[in-house]
């Protein structure tokens, strides 16, 4: 019934104040699906409609994170850890990011 309702509210106008956190959700619900093509294009999604929010630093994050643990591809993990450092620089979410991924980033070089 849950997911009924917010495939309900991903319908509406990117203008609706539930529409971003109900993106946020679905792009939540399909990283615990193991279902990342979904992930990524509610994430993506998230990037482009709502900059300069909590829910695109959170898909920025998500993103870094699977590209670093998932996919291992460096240059995608620095798109998005760069972007938020730009963007969002002072906040926990992005100096947590710069700690986790450092250990990803020099695993990467090794390689």
């Amino acid at each position: 019934m849950l997911n009924s309702m917010l495939r309900e509210i991903y319908t509406r106008t990117k203008e609706d104040a539930l529409r971003s956190f109900t993106v946020r959700l679905l792009a939540r619900e399909s990283a615990l699906s193991h279902n990342y093509t979904e992930m990524i294009f509610y994430n993506t999604e998230l990037i482009k409609d709502y900059h300069n929010s909590v829910n695109e630093l959170t898909a920025l994050y998500d993103l870094a994170t699977y590209y670093a643990e998932i996919e291992q591809e460096l240059a995608k993990v620095s798109e998005f850890f760069s972007r938020m450092k730009e963007t969002y620089p002072a906040e926990n979410l992005t100096l947590f990011a710069g700690i986790n991924l450092g250990n990803n980033f020099e695993s990467f070089e090794k390689k």
